[in-house]
């Protein structure tokens, strides 16, 4: 019901301008009786014009009224401060309550009420944290806090509660004071909170990608593309070849070490 009646000043305030051609209307026809002369019978209808005009006065008055007071609260609302507190999770599990200042002049005196009290990752509720445990003095416009809670899979595990309500208190530098409250259901966030591998997940895929690196350059090798050593493999190789080489003839060894020489000249 008081929404209708909201409403319906609303619509009033709108159309002004029609009151407005209503009461020259209506003064323009009591002017012509009053210079035209006025019968017996013609008094009734004057008064009725006047207690119609007088009626439509005062609508035009309370709608001017109107005009003037909503006029004035968007103005209010626009110097504001608004302290807004929502609970955000990110891309890597975290669930953070983030604080901001979304209006257009600073808070005095900023407090936060949980129901039921979020419990952080060191076992403390809310209300224990140095930012919640007394009033933010002074929270500047486009201010932001941000306090981290807990993992998401662990906040949000089954069998713990997923709704809260958070009433905000504070008020502006002209003294007004607001307490906003609004309930959340973070049943949403659960699926976007799962937590991540640990170190020895991790350290397990890393291993199967060296295994897997490991057999492609084995199964390179056995087509003899690519010769895969370990250095203890490489020197005993090395040596090899060098025992190898000092049983070969002379002319030989000569000839070996002219063409090594020769193509170590021309790669420079």
């Amino acid at each position: 019901m008081k929404r209708k009646i909201k409403h319906l000043w609303y619509e009033i305030t709108k159309r002004g301008f029609i009151v407005v051609v209503f009461l020259l209307g209506f003064s323009a026809i009591l002017i012509w009786f009053l210079v035209t002369g006025i019968s017996p019978s013609e008094t009734t209808i004057i008064i009725g014009i006047s207690a119609i005009a007088a009626v439509f006065a005062a609508i035009s008055s309370v709608a001017t009224l109107m005009q003037a007071t909503e006029a004035q609260k968007q103005r209010e609302n626009q110097e504001r401060p608004y302290i807004t507190a929502f609970f955000e999770g990110t891309g890597r599990g975290m669930v953070y309550l983030e604080i901001q200042n979304g209006g257009n002049s600073p808070a005095l005196n900023v407090t936060f009420d949980f129901d039921p009290q979020p419990v952080d990752f060191a076992g403390r509720k809310l209300s224990e944290v140095s930012l919640f445990q007394k009033p933010i003095s002074f929270m500047p416009q486009g201010k932001i806090y941000r306090q981290a809670i807990e993992m998401g899979f662990r906040f949000l595990a089954e069998g713990k509660p997923t709704k809260y309500r958070v009433k905000i208190t504070y008020s502006s530098i002209s003294g007004e004071l607001f307490t906003p409250s609004v309930d959340y259901d973070l049943e949403y966030l659960k699926q976007a909170t799962l937590p991540g591998k640990t170190i020895d997940e991790n350290l397990e895929d890393i291993s199967k990608h060296l295994k897997d690196i490991k057999d492609i350059f084995q199964g390179v090798h056995k087509d003899n593309s690519i010769l895969v050593q370990t250095p203890k493999e490489y020197e005993n190789r090395f040596r090899a070849r060098m025992d190898e080489r000092k049983e070969l003839p002379k002319w030989k060894q000569a000839i070996r070490s002219f063409l090594e020489n020769a193509l170590e000249k021309i790669n420079r």
